[in-house]
């Protein structure tokens, strides 16, 4: 039985799916109006039942439980005021800071301005259940440009003009440069749409939302790819024919107990995580 690929409430045909705006939202996990955030949500990182949610122009991280739909805690990373800390996307790997550590290191891409060629790397730890996090590093990717960061197993998955597969840096190499004999795989993505936003991996494939912006509908045009790591090869393309105004916005693609959810940035600073 081959891999099952997480899009079970959308109806695909001739390798390109359709969806109406009367068939949104998926089972919508609201997560409220977020008062007192400066700046839009961006992307995010799920760990266990808690999400780790970004916020840009201020570089917050708002910590979720996706169980009780409420708020953890807030934090604010270190060197907040560089401009240019955007946030676009966030991951946990699988190396650990300490070996005590509860949490893995958090990666955080997609940054933009000064820090464009920068992936920061974070320790997030909990301790009386209260959270901190601190910047332990960073993965220079001159060499790429502007990437949007996932995970897959132990590797780095790097999305940009390419898909790049790369060794994530030891703990002794945390003020990485990255160099070609850090990339395992390199993968063409074959978008030509404007914007990417943060992928996700999920039993080996690869989910890329990406999205233009459509002036004459007054609308964002949301698309989905779905890549086979293990081969390179795109297994599906998908449209969201979400014909809504600027002020709503696909930010990330995430998974949680098995299910695929896209995290919707909306006017009102919330996250509504919706399922497809």
């Amino acid at each position: 039985m081959g891999k099952a690929i997480l899009v079970p409430n959308i109806t695909f045909s001739s390798n390109l799916g359709k969806v109406t705006c009367s068939e949104w939202p998926y089972n919508a996990i609201d997560l409220k109006s977020q008062t007192g955030m400066v700046g839009s949500s961006q992307g995010s990182a799920v760990y266990g039942d808690l999400l780790f949610g970004g916020y840009k122009d201020n570089a917050q991280i708002r910590i979720y439980n996706l169980q009780t739909l409420s708020t953890v805690q807030t934090l604010t990373v270190p060197d907040s005021a560089v401009t240019g800390r955007h946030m676009n996307s966030l991951c946990f790997g699988h190396l650990k800071y300490d070996n005590a550590d509860e949490y893995p290191l958090l990666y955080g891409g997609g940054n933009l301005d000064a820090l464009t060629n920068i992936i920061d790397i974070y320790r997030v730890v909990r301790s009386d259940n209260i959270f901190s996090i601190t910047r332990v590093g960073s993965i220079d990717i001159s060499m790429l440009g502007y990437v949007d960061v996932a995970y897959w197993d132990d590797k780095l998955v790097l999305c940009g003009n390419k898909v790049y597969i790369v060794n994530p840096p030891a703990a002794d190499d945390m003020e990485h440069v990255l160099t070609s004999s850090d990339i395992i795989a390199q993968y063409e993505r074959g978008i030509v749409r404007t914007y990417i936003q943060q992928p996700c991996v999920h039993n080996d494939y690869l989910y890329i939302p990406y999205f233009n912006t459509n002036t004459s509908k007054g609308s964002y045009d949301f698309m989905m790819k779905v890549m086979d790591l293990s081969t390179g090869n795109v297994v599906m393309n998908s449209e969201f024919n979400y014909n809504k105004n600027y002020s709503i916005e696909f930010e990330a693609v995430i998974t949680w107990n098995n299910n695929l959810y896209i995290v919707n940035n909306t006017s009102g600073y919330s996250i509504n995580l919706c399922r497809v």
